[in-house]
């Protein structure tokens, strides 16, 4: 080897500065040992250049090195190679110091190989043969169960106990000195101490210590079947004992001294004395009791001495002495007594009310008082002028001021009223004048007969009902009612001849009023009969048994009554009119059949009745128009039973059947006030075709469909009740030709149908408003179709969902929906609209939504339907309102089904603007986005920090308490700061106040405060690069190829730890303090170390000693022969090598003094 020296010292080995070291902790760097083979280098050349060049003496070997040690690691250090140690060596191989005290490894004469297993898990060493030892003096365990404590399973053997300690909270259980145990008690004074309740579901027993043997001390109150005792001893339930019972109380008395016969136990002790039943006691002396002057008997309560009076609420004794109510103070009071003898018994009912002034109770001897007023003595009131009458107001008041006046100059009564006499009566055969007036009315009461007499005979006489008549008895004598100038004769109440009977013989004109028929008859020469009075109708008929048949124009037999029937309207004009059937039963053994337009059919309501024969043929029914094209028809105010325990075919009460082959609807047709019941059809049918049916304020029952409307446009079926029929209630279907269309059903009641209360299969445009339908086995309304608008509508208590849709693009709006079997709104179609519907307590749920499309605006389930052309949704809100609000559930964008309060999926969150301050604050847990700061918060803070005055602009604080007052600063974490502008805190306790800084905290870095601008500070844990796992403060793992760690002054590198590629060319570093061994691929030519005063590598005018050695993956050569040189002012040190065969790299030493003098040796370079 040769060593020249230079101006420079120039070291190829790279030495790190040791505050590098402190911040990168390389992990890659490895330094591998082994045996050392192959050819050592037997001696090294060195040569010395200026300040003089000098041969340096060669040798056939190189100085020993002494004991000192050999490698020196200050850093962290992986071996990733087996370490081998010499077998001559027999000083300890491997020592393990901290502070004062060492810890050595070495090995003794060996028999075999070995190999030594460290400690997993299982706390055990294990050698090859299987055997292992665990610590601490071969006891072993394999494992334990988390939260068990460990027991010996056997004398060298550790295992889980069946004991488990889950306690977090300090210690639990305390045994101290003395063995005395405390629960929850850290100092206990007996053998066991528990605070805190204590449960034992087994026996306790209590043994020798501070309490006797077999007793049991309580300092507290002992409850047994109380969890809250309020005694020493509080029981709740029987007490049994087999020994005495006693107490100190009242002479220390036990329940063994009480006598046989002892009425009373209280306590612990008797109470002597004797008693009566029914009585209650009374204290006769401190421990004695008796009987009391109080009893009661059944409801009866008495209070006497002499025994119970049995039948009273209460019973006083009073004949000795009276029942006082007295004040506490003044020795004053009121007193009621009974006779001392009572004859009978006397009972008093008091009055229902107060008595009046100057009024008295009285009796009328039964017992019933009464408040009567005093007698002696009239009041008089009024004031009276001279010469009024004066009368009586009532039985002990006179009044003076009267309408009467008595003149005592001319004896005459006046009056300014009105006199009422019931018999006026002057002297006999004497004139009678009463004074002119300018009118004189007679009143007369209401039921009173009066009459007119001329002698003996009543000439002029009113009845009791008003009746006046005029008699003219004599021969001669007739009435005259003669009107003169142009007035006439007014008869209000003209009597006309009466009887049960009519005339005999009568002429044209005469009337007569049949009593029995009620009737008024007026007797028609043309005809010959009598004729009653007419109505409006263009034919009537009659039935068997109406009351007035004079007056139809045909009259029922009582059999096959629609021969009649269908003759009044086959005699109708050609352009319609009107047939009205009187009250009655009418028989119909076949069709009623209606071939014309503009025809009305019209009965006297419910009273008019259209009953099926039995077993009437198939396709006969009670109303029936066939083939179509008929229009204006009405049927109305008539009765339909249909027979229907008694028929075998299917009968419909009315059928418009129109032509099937053709299509001829019927137009206008009305159905209006019928009721129509127990058809073994339908009770209302329209087939094949109509247009504007109006079916208004019928009742259908018990029938096959209530109202069948099939092939029908522009109808109505409005106020209908429909009730109990065999399928549906009201019904509209297509049957040969078209689905209906525009078709208004509402105000209807729809209940107990068999299967739909209401339904559609299919209807388009159509409108179902207003209906209630009711315990239907089916659903409340079934409607299939699109188009169409259920609003308004009741639908409860069915036997599946109130409102079921089958269609698109339906309106189901403000209908009330409650107790149904399933859902209140079942919907399955596409683009339905569902809004404000009130659905309660349906056993399924409010709406079952099957469909697509569907929007729904509920109280409880707002969706928005959007398009491209149109905004979904638009609120407005002026004024200090609120816009919307959700008190509950979730709100899902783009999501049918939200998870959280607001979910949103497969879009963004756009907030823009600046409008807007701080929503809120105070403590709590939100997210809170601040417009005119545009500043985000999120998550829980317990103060102030989320207030207005604690956020700065454009910042973001996110976790438990953080808190971000510096511009555009960010805090997360836990109790972070983020006060300086531009500043980032993250992790726990840890503040960033410096400008630009950043403050990162790997533990609790309480009080930690990074307040230097512009700096990054990672305070405490471990940094990995490259590894989840970092043993020290920064390990930096590489996993593929290329450089791991690279270090640039300007573009030159200055520093590079690589993969074991080529290493690039290096400018120098400076190692301070502490050793580094470098190994490159290859070796390099030279070694360069800079100098200065200060670097702490080498000093100024310091001689220094080296030597080289070679490594390779066998070992490392003892080295070449020692060199040295000084350096001047300013100089540096080159060392040069000859390179050796096989060597992957070189170790340079060197220090002070010799190195072969056993001085420390400095590895300065591990090339």
């Amino acid at each position: 080897m040769l060593f020249r020296l230079s101006t420079f010292l120039k070291l190829a080995v790279i030495v790190l500065i040791a505050g590098l070291l402190a911040f990168f902790f390389i992990e890659d760097i490895k330094i591998n040992f082994g045996k050392l083979t192959g050819d050592l280098v037997s001696h090294f050349l060195a040569a010395v250049e200026p300040p003089s060049s000098k041969e340096v003496p060669s040798g056939p070997s190189a100085p020993a090195f002494s004991n000192e040690p050999y490698l020196t690691i200050n850093a962290e250090t992986d071996i990733n190679a087996p370490l081998n140690v010499k077998e001559t060596i027999t000083v300890p191989f491997l020592t393990l110091g901290k502070g004062a005290f060492k810890t050595t490894l070495t090995s003794s004469q060996l028999t075999a190989d070995r190999t030594y297993t460290f400690p997993d898990i299982s706390g055990t060493v294990c050698l090859t043969g299987g055997n292992c030892v665990g610590i601490g003096g071969e006891v072993t365990s394999s494992g334990g169960i988390p939260g068990r404590l460990a027991k010996f399973l056997s004398s060298r053997r550790i295992g889980a106990s069946s004991i488990e300690d889950f306690y977090a909270g300090g210690a639990a259980i305390t045994i101290d000195s003395a063995g005395n145990v405390g629960i929850g008690i850290s100092s206990p004074e007996t053998r066991l101490e528990v605070a805190g309740d204590f449960l034992a579901e087994g026996d306790i027993f209590a043994q020798k210590g501070v309490v006797a043997q077999g007793n049991l001390l309580v300092e507290k109150d002992v409850g047994i079947g109380v969890k809250n005792p309020a005694y020493p001893l509080d029981v709740k339930g029987k007490i049994h004992a087999t020994g005495d019972i006693c107490t100190d109380l009242r002479g220390g008395k036990c329940l063994s001294q009480l006598s046989a016969s002892a009425p009373f136990v209280v306590g612990g002790g008797g109470i002597s004395g004797s008693g009566s039943i029914n009585y209650l006691p009374i204290w006769t002396d401190s421990d004695s009791l008796g009987n009391s002057i109080v009893s009661q008997s059944g409801t009866s309560l008495t209070v006497s001495g002499d025994g119970i009076f049995e039948g009273y609420l209460i019973g006083i004794d009073s004949s000795g002495a009276p029942i006082r109510f007295a004040t506490t103070s003044g020795g004053y009071y009121v007193g009621f007594k009974a006779p001392s003898d009572l004859s009978t018994t006397t009972i008093y009912t008091w009055p229902a009310d107060y008595g009046t002034n100057n009024y008295v109770l009285t009796t009328d001897g039964s017992g019933q008082l009464a408040w009567t007023g005093l007698t002696g003595g009239i009041d008089a009131y009024g004031s009276p002028a001279a010469g009024q009458v004066a009368f009586f107001y009532d039985s002990d008041t006179i009044m003076g001021d009267s309408s009467f006046a008595w003149s005592t100059t001319s004896d005459t009564l006046t009056t300014a009223g009105t006199i009422a006499a019931n018999t006026f009566t002057g002297p006999s055969n004497a004139t009678t004048t009463i004074q002119s007036a300018a009118s004189l009315t007679e009143v007369f009461a209401a039921t009173s007969t009066y009459a007119l007499h001329r002698g003996g005979e009543a000439v002029l006489a009113v009845d009791s009902d008003g009746g006046v008549s005029l008699n003219a008895r004599g021969a001669n004598q007739n009435i005259a009612l003669t009107p003169s100038g142009a007035g006439y004769v007014q008869l209000i109440r003209p009597q006309i001849e009466v009887g049960t009977s009519f005339p005999a013989s009568a002429t044209s004109g005469q009337m007569f009023f049949n009593a029995n028929a009620g009737q008024l008859y007026v007797y028609s020469a043309t005809s010959s009969k009598w004729q009653a009075d007419r109505t409006t109708a263009t034919k009537i008929v009659a039935a068997s048994n109406s009351q007035n048949k004079e007056k139809a124009d045909y009259v029922c037999d009582g059999a096959n009554d629609e021969s009649e029937i269908e003759a009044a309207l086959n005699a109708l004009p050609t352009n319609g009119g009107l047939v009205f059937l009187l009250e009655g039963i009418y028989n119909i053994g076949s069709t009623i059949d209606i071939a014309k337009s503009n025809v009305t059919l019209m009965g006297s309501g419910r009273a008019t009745i259209l009953k099926l024969d039995a077993n009437l043929p198939a396709d006969e029914h009670c109303i029936k128009s066939s083939g179509g094209g008929l229009n204006n028809i009405v049927i109305r105010d008539i009765q339909i039973d249909g027979n229907k325990s008694n028929q075998s075919n299917s009968q419909s009460g009315i059928m418009f059947e129109a032509d099937y082959d053709n299509w001829n609807p019927f137009t206008d047709i009305s159905l209006v006030n019928l009721y129509i019941h127990d058809m073994s059809g339908n009770g209302i049918n329209f087939i094949d075709g109509v247009e504007r049916a109006f079916i208004k304020g019928n009742r259908v029952e018990n029938s096959y469909y209530g109202i069948y409307l099939a092939d029908a446009f522009d109808s109505i079926i409005t106020e209908n009740q429909v009730f109990s029929n065999d399928i549906h209630g009201i019904s509209l279907e297509i049957w040969d030709w078209y689905a209906p269309k525009r078709i208004v059903v509402s105000d209807n009641v729809i209940s107990s149908s068999t299967y739909q209360g209401i339904y559609s299969n299919p209807t388009y445009y159509s409108t179902i408003a207003n209906n209630i339908s009711r315990n239907n086995g089916g659903n409340g309304m079934e409607i299939s179709g699109s188009y169409n608008a259920i609003v308004g509508n009741v639908a409860k208590e069915n036997g599946d969902s109130g409102v079921y849709i089958w269609g698109d693009k339906n309106a189901i709006v403000g209908n009330n929906a409650k107790d149904n079997s399933d859902y209140g709104i079942y919907c399955n179609g596409e683009n339905n609209y569902i809004a404000s519907n009130e659905l309660s307590d349906n056993a399924s749920g409010a709406i079952n939504d099957a469909g697509t499309g569907t929007t729904i605006q509920q109280r409880d389930w707002f969706e928005v339907e959007a398009s491209s052309t149109q905004t979904a949704l638009t609120v407005t809100q002026s004024g200090a309102g609120y816009a919307a609000v959700f008190t509950g559930g979730n709100v899902g964008v783009g999501t049918t089904g939200p998870s959280a309060k607001l979910t949103i999926s497969d879009g963004a969150i756009l907030a823009s603007g600046s409008t807007g301050g701080t929503p809120a604050s105070g403590a709590g847990t939100r997210m809170m986005w601040v417009p005119a700061k545009a500043a985000f918060r999120a998550g829980y803070v317990n103060g102030t920090q989320w207030d207005d005055a604690n956020i700065g602009g454009f910042s973001t604080a996110m976790g438990f308490d953080t808190t971000a007052s510096g511009l555009s600063s960010t805090a997360m974490g836990w109790s972070t700061t983020a006060s300086g502008m531009y500043s980032t805190a993250m992790g726990r306790g840890i503040e960033a106040s410096g400008n630009y800084s950043i403050a990162i905290a790997l533990n609790d870095q309480n009080g930690t405060v990074v307040s230097q601008d512009n700096t990054m500070a990672i305070m405490g844990g471990n940094v990995g690069v490259g590894t989840t796992t970092p043993a020290a403060k920064l390990t930096v793992t590489q996993s593929g190829t290329g450089d791991i760690v690279n270090l640039y002054d300007s573009s030159n590198k200055v520093f590079q730890v690589a993969d074991g590629g080529e290493i690039t060319a290096w400018r120098n570093a400076t190692l301070t303090g502490g050793n580094l061994t470098v190994g490159p691929l290859s070796s390099p030519s030279n070694l360069s170390v800079a100098t200065s005063s200060s670097s702490g590598s080498c000093a100024t005018g310091t001689t220094y000693y080296y030597r080289v050695t070679a490594v390779n993956s066998n070992g490392e050569t003892l080295g070449c022969a020692e060199v040295s040189t000084s350096t001047g002012d300013a100089t540096a040190l080159d060392v040069s090598w000859s390179a050796v065969a096989g060597a992957t790299g070189y170790k340079v030493y060197r220090h002070t003094s010799s190195i072969s003098d056993g001085a420390s040796v400095a590895l300065v370079d591990n090339a």
